[in-house]
This record gives C-alpha cells, sequence and structure tokens, in this order.
C-alpha cells in the first residue's frame, strides 16, 4: 500500500474547529488603524488631564488670594483707625473730641484716631504716634493699634504748658521745668525760676530749643537751647532781630523761628532758619498774615515734618503751610456734624 503524498481529507467537525480557531485571532489581531486609534484616544485623555489639573489649581490659587484679601490680620479699636499718619497730613482734634488724621490737599479726614473725654491744649506727632496734652492735666499717645493710653512715667496731674516729640522722645513743659522721656529714662531740665517755657522742640539727637518768658509777661522774651546731655540751658542771641521768638521748631538746616514782624503787636508774622550754635539768620523764610486777631497770635503752634514744611496753626480754622519762601492757606476742616477743629493742628 503507498503512502498518500497529500494530506488527508477533513471531517467537517474539523473544518468548524478551525474556523472557529480563526476567529478567534482575527478578533485578537488588532487592526490596521488599532495604533493611531489607540494613540490618538490617549492625547485626548492626557489633554483632559491637563486641563483638570490647570483648572483646579487656579481655583486653589484664587481662593488663597481671596482669603488673604478678605480676612483681616488683625483687631482694632472700636470706631477708630491704626494710626498710620499720612505723609501729608496733619493732626487735630474735632468738635466731638476725636482724634484725627486731616489730608492737607483735601481737608478730608483720613483717619480717626480715638476719642478723649475733654479737651486738649496741644497735639504733636512722632512718625506712628501722636501725643496730646490734656486740658485737665498730662499727656496721652495714641498708638498704631488705635488704642489712646496716659503717657508712661508722667503724673497724669502735670499742667502741660508746651509739648513736642521726635524719633522716640516727649519732651514735657510745665512752668521752669522740662522733662524729657525716652526709653533711656527720664531727663530733667530747670529753667531759672524767673522763666516759664512758653514753648519746646526737641530734635532727633536729643537737642532742645525752648522759647520762654518772664513769669507775668504776656508774650516770650528769649530763645535757650540745650544739648543732648545734662539739665541746663543757655540763652541765644539773635544777631539783627528785636522781637522774641513765639514757637521753635527743629528743621533739617537748623532751627525755625516763628516770631512777629513788629514787636508792638499783631499783624504780620515771619519764620526764620537759625544757626542753632551762633544765633545767625542762615533762611529769610517767609512773611505772612497769620489771619488770626492781635490778642491770638501768642496762641499759634508750629510743628515740622521731614520734608521740612512747616504747620502754623491756631484754633478753629486757620493754618498756614509754610514750605520755604512759599506760603499757602490750607483749607478748614469743618463738617456739620463735627463742626471745626477746637485745638491748634499739628505735623
Amino acid at each position: 500500500m503507498k503512502e498518500r503524498d497529500t494530506a488527508p481529507d477533513e471531517s467537517s467537525d474539523e473544518l468548524l474547529l478551525r474556523a472557529g480557531l480563526h476567529a478567534l485571532v482575527e478578533d485578537v489581531e488588532p487592526e490596521r488603524d488599532s495604533l493611531a486609534r489607540l494613540l490618538s484616544r490617549r492625547r485626548r485623555r492626557s489633554v483632559f488631564r491637563s486641563v483638570v489639573v490647570t483648572t483646579g489649581a487656579a481655583v486653589a490659587t484664587t481662593a488663597v488670594l481671596l482669603f488673604v484679601l478678605v480676612v483681616p490680620s488683625g483687631t482694632k479699636t472700636a470706631g477708630t483707625d491704626p494710626v498710620g499718619l499720612a505723609p501729608d497730613s496733619y493732626v487735630t482734634q474735632l468738635r466731638d473730641g476725636v482724634l484725627a488724621s486731616v489730608s492737607i490737599e483735601s481737608d478730608r479726614v483720613l483717619r480717626r484716631l480715638g476719642r478723649l473725654d475733654g479737651a486738649v491744649t496741644e497735639i504733636v506727632t512722632d512718625r506712628e504716634r501722636v501725643y496730646a496734652a490734656r486740658e485737665e492735666g498730662g499727656v496721652v499717645v495714641a498708638t498704631p493699634e488705635g488704642t489712646i493710653r496716659p503717657l508712661e512715667r508722667l503724673d497724669g496731674g502735670i499742667t502741660v504748658d508746651a509739648l513736642a516729640a521726635s524719633d522716640g522722645r516727649v519732651a514735657v513743659a510745665s512752668g521752669n521745668r522740662v522733662l524729657v522721656l525716652s526709653e533711656r529714662g527720664v531727663r530733667r531740665l530747670v529753667l531759672p525760676a524767673e522763666l516759664i517755657a512758653r514753648d519746646v522742640a526737641v530734635d532727633a539727637s536729643g537737642r532742645l530749643a525752648l522759647a520762654v518768658a518772664r513769669r507775668g509777661a504776656e508774650s516770650t522774651t528769649e530763645l535757650r537751647l540745650a544739648g543732648v546731655e545734662g539739665g541746663t540751658t543757655r540763652p541765644v542771641d539773635v544777631p539783627g532781630v528785636s522781637c522774641a521768638p513765639l514757637r521753635v521748631a527743629w528743621t533739617s538746616a537748623g532751627l525755625a523761628v516763628l516770631r512777629r514782624v513788629s514787636c508792638s503787636g499783631g499783624g504780620d508774622v515771619r519764620v526764620t532758619t537759625l544757626d542753632p550754635g551762633s544765633g545767625a539768620t542762615i533762611g529769610g523764610g517767609a512773611r505772612f498774615d497769620p489771619g488770626v486777631a492781635p490778642d491770638a497770635v501768642d496762641r499759634l503752634r508750629m510743628t515740622g515734618d521731614s520734608a521740612d514744611r512747616l504747620l502754623v496753626s491756631g484754633p478753629e480754622r486757620r493754618n498756614r503751610l509754610v514750605d520755604g519762601g512759599e506760603v499757602r492757606s490750607l483749607p478748614a476742616v469743618c463738617t456739620p456734624e463735627e463742626g471745626c477743629p477746637r485745638v491748634a493742628a499739628a505735623m
């Protein structure tokens, strides 16, 4: 018997089995465009995830920024604002007793620093603090946190005739005595018994300038200076000037002095700058009408800022800003609810 040269014939069952196996293989093997479709789906998935992640990050960042903007950084006393005195502003006491920071340019109340029961006689500023001499005695300080408290290490009943502050030092004049309070302690100066201080100015180094008068006199009679240490003062002669200084304030150039043009009474006043060592005039300054009655000239106040501008102020609504040789009137800070200021303003 010969062997077959070809494969034997398959039965119907074998054919069915082979057909099933081919079908399974076709289902498993990828079609020609399968890879392209798979990569396309992958890219779409990746883009979707990136959009979700980016959107989520943006939402989270926005939420953090909103939290920072909305949530307050601290608390403050009700009805007051942190001091934070603006550069172009002055401080005064309104009729309702509120110490307020007022814009020089617009005469708008910028911040309310706190309310005092009772009137004050004088106000001075030092960086972010405001000091006020109370009519009933003593000195209070308005702090940057918006609170008002008595000045430490000072008798609350002391009568304050003049007040000044600079670089952490507070000078308080009462009669013929001057106290300078600072972190280093209390410095005491005594004038001759027949003299009383009408005005005082302290600079960043601790030097003092005083406009003094004889007891019983209506106006000042001389200028006195004190160094950074010690408890005595010395008189300063001002060549060629007959009228004694009414007010004094330190500037970067020297000592600014406010005095009458005519010693006989009211009328115009002049601000000049003196060399504190020799008393010589180094700046002619400006002459102007203070806008007050002759008998009110002695009640003018003069303070300065870091730009060497000087504010000459009186009660009610009379303020003059002296900037070099230029003098201009400032609008009055008067409102129907609060009226006009009850005390001279201070820069």
